[in-house]
């Protein structure tokens, strides 16, 4: 019969170590909130003392902004602001650039049209399950093969951008 409530005793001590290590990360999370708070409150006192616009600073942080957003690139789950800005900035590594795409491939496009996928290439290794493209809301399922709508927004998206758009993972 001990055994019995000395497992619940356990059991409770358990969740109250659980319980403070909750409250201590939810501490955290206030002090950092407070801290974005009185950033925020800065950025407008400067802005206000110095007739300033909030554009001019970043504009003067621009070097640093790009290497933090640099770093998003090889995070397996960035931000969600990310796939916004890169498509403002430029393609990801693994999408043609405009220097990079031949005089031909730029012809067979045409003006807003996907270029066509060559026979005989690889298709990108992506894993199964559902793709979700937040643009179109379109829902793709790939079983053993990519099914041709993926290869088309792998085509226009860029690998990198449509593996962030795997759903079950």
């Amino acid at each position: 019969m001990t055994e019995l409530f000395s497992d619940y005793e356990a059991q409770i001590a358990a969740h109250q170590k659980k319980i403070e290590e909750l409250k201590q990360q939810q501490s955290e999370l206030d002090r950092k909130r407070k801290g974005i708070e009185e950033y925020n409150a800065a950025v407008e006192k400067i802005c206000k003392t110095y007739d300033m616009e909030e554009y001019e600073l970043v504009l003067s942080r621009g070097d640093q902004l790009a290497k933090w957003l640099k770093k998003f690139v090889k995070v397996e789950q960035p931000p969600k602001f990310f796939d916004s800005i890169s498509k403002l900035f430029g393609a990801n590594e693994d999408e043609p650039t405009e220097k990079k795409k031949s005089k031909s491939a730029k012809k067979a496009a045409g003006p807003g049209k996907a270029k066509p996928r060559k026979k005989g290439r690889k298709d990108p290794k992506l894993a199964t399950g559902l793709y979700v493209n937040p643009h179109t809301g379109e829902e793709v399922r790939k079983i053993k093969r990519a099914p041709k709508a993926l290869l088309n927004w792998c085509d226009e998206h860029g690998v990198t951008t449509v593996r962030r758009w795997h759903a079950d993972g």
